[in-house]
């Protein structure tokens, strides 16, 4: 199974220690840069901005069809 993820399951699971639950339930999770992006910001103090970085379960891609990604907006 295909998992994309946002922001915010990352930011919540990380500020209670258990980030770990998404890769037991998922094994692999995608997050487009752009959240990737939002939790790696320069300043940001959640854990989440130390630890996303440095999972290899956690992949980040770039979105593919921009097309729909404005449809969407």
């Amino acid at each position: 199974m295909i998992v994309v993820s946002n922001t915010s399951p990352i930011f919540y699971l990380s500020s209670i220690n258990q980030l770990e639950l998404l890769h037991q339930l998922y094994g692999e999770i995608i997050i487009p840069l752009a959240v990737f992006n939002e939790i790696t910001d320069i300043g940001n103090t959640d854990e989440s901005a130390k630890i996303v970085p440095t999972l290899s379960w956690i992949k980040s891609q770039a979105v593919s069809n921009q097309l729909l990604v404005n449809q969407l907006k």
